[in-house]
């Protein structure tokens, strides 16, 4: 899997665990909704500080948002209409 894709499944799964919209997101990195809503379908390739941000406004790990298993996992649930 693309790690785009990776960090896009992961934002969106602990963003709406969090309960957190996509404009609160942006708002605690310093963006809009819409740079929340592009990088939770992948199309935005992020850079090191970004993803310490994003990482610290969802609450985890950088790694975490890099979790390959964790992804499949999240595209699975999709998937599978869950």
């Amino acid at each position: 899997m693309d790690i785009r894709m990776v960090a896009a499944l992961n934002t969106r799964r602990y963003r709406t665990a969090l309960g957190l919209s996509q404009e609160a997101v942006g708002e605690r990195i310093g963006a809009d909704q819409q740079y929340v809503s592009v990088i939770e379908r992948g199309g935005q390739n992020l850079t090191l500080i970004r993803l310490l941000e994003l990482a610290e406004a969802l609450n985890v790990r950088p790694a975490q948002l890099l979790d390959e298993d964790y992804a499949e996992s999240a595209q699975t649930h999709r998937d599978q209409g869950s």
